[in-house]
């Protein structure tokens, strides 16, 4: 039984990082700014009109941290500084 359980752990092991190989090297666009890379071209044209580049409109009075989304700057108040009334 152990022996079955191995086994399996081990396929799932394999299986996880062959996805996860798989996954990064289907990524083909890369963003010469930044390197972010992306599978489609469509993705980092979006990327480089919309948000590479882009000055951050959001600083964390508390960190200093920049956003350019106002979510993931009230998520980061919320999870770091726990400020749920705040924001």
């Amino acid at each position: 039984m152990s022996i079955i359980k191995d086994r399996d752990t081990m396929c799932i092991v394999v299986f996880t990082l062959y996805s996860a190989m798989n996954y990064l090297l289907s990524k083909k666009y890369s963003c010469l700014r930044c390197e972010n890379k992306y599978k489609y071209k469509r993705e980092l044209i979006q990327h480089q009109s919309s948000k590479c580049g882009v000055p951050p409109k959001f600083y964390c009075s508390e960190c200093q941290k920049s956003f350019k989304q106002s979510t993931n700057y009230k998520l980061h108040m919320m999870k770091i500084h726990c400020n749920f009334n705040q924001y």
